[in-house]
This record gives C-alpha cells, structure tokens and sequence, in this order.
C-alpha cells in the first residue's frame, strides 16, 4: 500500500477497495489459466476459497513429488510463459505468491456491505508504529535499508526530547 494514501479520505477507500476487487478477478483469472494448464476441472469458477484447496489438493502435491524427484518434469511448465532456468525459485515466486495473495484477498468475497468492506480494509492495510523519539534518530537508516519497513501512522513516545525538525527528518527519510 502506498503510505502517502490518506486511509480517513473515503473517496481514497472506494478506490482502494475498487483496485482489491480488480486485483482479485485478475489472480483468480491467473489460477484458473493454472488448473487449466494442470488438467484440473473440478471447479468451472474459482474463489479465493476454491483457490485454496485446489491449492493444498493439487498444486502443492505436485509440486512435493517433482521436489522428491518423483516426477521428472516440472508439472507447471505449461503455465509459464517463457522458459523456466530454475524451476523450484518459479513455484515460490509464482505459483505460491498467487495463492498467498489470494488467501489475503479471501475476506473481499465474504464482506458484502461497502462500509463493513472499507473498515476491513482500513484495518488490514494500516501500519501503526511506535517508537521512541530517540530509537527513531537511532534506528533511521537501519530501518530505512529495510524495503518491507512502511507506515500510515507513526507514533513517537517523548517526542518532547527532540526537535520538530529532527523528529519530521527521522520520519520522512523511513518513509
């Protein structure tokens, strides 16, 4: 999520919610073009929950005898668009962050109600960080290097201790 977005402007939520729910058409979109590359037919439409256990039911099992060596051929060949080098690395970063991100999505599908829908996603998606003044001045290039570090809100006990300019030059270079 973008920290620059504003999570108390409603217009910001619907379009965030919008972008989910896109999101989430195109990786069911993606899953069905892999049970089709499989051979798996069992369900005509996919969910993110019918992603999930077509998922534990067929694709990791696949996978577990190709990494055994029971299988010679990687089972997902078809499904890739361009020549695998590195078969094991592909599953990971392909065929598992499909279905993570679907699991992430699952909730999308059972809330109905838009409010309820901009709650969650307010809820989910917001980074809250507390942190000392002083371990902020500390900690700011470490946690900078760190390209998963992101926040909506920083929270900074005796914030007192240090200068307005200090404090916002902390914040601003972890952002």
């Amino acid at each position: 999520m973008d920290v620059c977005v504003d999570l108390s402007n409603e217009k910001q939520m619907r379009e965030i919610c919008a972008r989910l729910k896109k999101e989430r058409l195109t990786l069911l979109d993606h899953i069905t073009r892999l049970a089709q590359s499989v051979g798996y037919s069992v369900f005509q439409e996919y969910t993110c929950e019918r992603a999930g256990h077509f998922y534990n039911s067929c694709i990791q099992p696949r996978f577990k005898r190709f990494h055994r060596g029971d299988d010679k051929e990687f089972p997902f060949t078809a499904f890739a668009k361009k020549p695998i080098e590195d078969p094991v690395q592909f599953y990971r970063q392909e065929i598992e962050r499909l279905f993570t991100r679907a699991a992430d999505l699952l909730p999308l599908e059972q809330i109905k109600d838009e409010e309820q829908l901009q709650n969650f996603v307010l809820c989910s998606q917001a980074n809250v960080v507390f942190i000392t003044a002083s371990q902020l001045l500390v900690e700011q290039h470490r946690l900078k290097q760190q390209s998963s570090f992101g926040f909506t809100t920083l929270v900074a006990f005796n914030a007192h201790t240090i200068s307005d300019v200090d404090f916002l030059i902390a914040a601003s270079c972890m952002q």
